[in-house]
């Protein structure tokens, strides 16, 4: 009995640490790249549903989102890309939610943040419905078309570091906010046609 308690504490523990070590890169990151931003780390750490609830599950999300692209895991193990597939679409929904509740509440670039973001979370959702109800009554290609708009929509932050660096780093005279609300609208149309795009080239 010990002994399993003693396993349970020390999987806390490393959790514990994962998260620890996950933030300073974070913030050390921000502050090599884009030190505008580092405040506004700080900000979301100090709030454990969006720390938790979006950085780190928004994480696991993206990874089970790549999953589902990787043909040889659909032949050699077919069952797992339909369970990591659910867990996906409930995650989406949670971070759906999050992103919301983080652009109402703590939103960095202030309301049109809280516009643009709460309605790419609205839009995300619905993506992931349709791809629900597709794959529901077994039309899978169109399940298939709207998981990929999914996933861009997801994926699209990734996009918004980049072009944020960048513009900072180019000397953009602009605040903070402002590079980041611009990096969000270019990384958001870059991704939408991207998605598209792969959609018609690689559609039955």
């Amino acid at each position: 009995m010990g002994d399993k308690n003693f396993i349970s504490s020390a999987k806390d523990y490393i959790f514990y640490c994962a998260v620890v070590i996950s933030k300073q890169v974070c913030v050390k990151i921000y502050q090599v790249f884009f030190p505008p931003y580092v405040n506004q780390i700080e900000v979301l750490k100090a709030n454990l549903l969006i720390d938790i609830g979006h950085r780190f599950l928004g994480g696991l999300l993206l990874f089970l989102g790549a999953i589902q692209f990787e043909s040889k895991i659909r032949i050699h193990a077919p069952k797992f890309p339909r369970i990591s597939g659910y867990l996906y679409i409930g995650l989406a929904y949670c971070i759906s939610f999050t992103a919301a509740y983080i652009a109402i509440f703590t939103p960095y670039g202030g309301f049109p943040e809280s516009v643009g973001v709460v309605s790419i979370s609205f839009i995300y959702a619905a993506c992931i419905t349709f791809s629900l109800k597709n794959a529901l009554i077994k039309k899978y290609s169109l399940h298939r078309e709207w998981m990929i708009r999914g996933y861009a929509i997801a994926s699209f932050i990734y996009v918004i570091r980049i072009f944020s660096n960048v513009f900072y780093h180019l000397g953009a005279t602009a605040s903070g906010p402002e590079i980041f609300l611009a990096s969000s609208n270019i990384a958001f149309v870059i991704n939408y046609i991207i998605a598209e795009w792969w959609i018609t080239r690689t559609r039955a």
